[in-house]
């Protein structure tokens, strides 16, 4: 089942969805202090990583730990 859910999963995330794509207003109003506040934020996220990447993982490592752990 988990594997199942697993190959779904990677095949919905390698499935380039055209709406998404084509469609904009998804994206919401024009917001420049918002914009510039979320990259604020994932620099912040960003300069973290650098300093410290203890407890970080790739995907790769990620996903052979869920595989192990049975989850």
């Amino acid at each position: 089942m988990k594997e199942a859910v697993h190959e779904e999963f990677t095949r919905l995330m390698r499935t380039p969805n055209r709406a998404l794509l084509e469609y904009w207003i998804h994206e919401g109003p024009d917001d420049p202090a918002g914009d510039e506040q979320l990259l604020a934020e994932a620099l912040t996220v960003i300069e973290q990583y650098e300093k410290n990447p203890d407890g970080w993982k790739i995907l790769e490592e990620f996903e052979v730990e869920l595989n192990t752990t049975g989850a």
